[in-house]
């Protein structure tokens, strides 16, 4: 299954707010996999350049 993301907002401590096109919304946590794989790129907080 696949999910049309319409918006994403960072939070506190690593925390993402996911709302999808169908309406529903919820909270992803990836601070357990910032060890693993792609993940593991989200422990640099530093800011991109603008």
């Amino acid at each position: 299954m696949y999910w049309v993301v319409k918006a994403v907002k960072g939070m506190s401590d690593y925390r993402i707010d996911v709302e999808v096109e169908d309406g529903r919304r919820g909270i992803f946590n990836p601070k357990p996999y910032l060890e693993r794989g792609v993940f593991h790129e989200l422990k640099d907080i530093t800011p991109l350049p603008t």
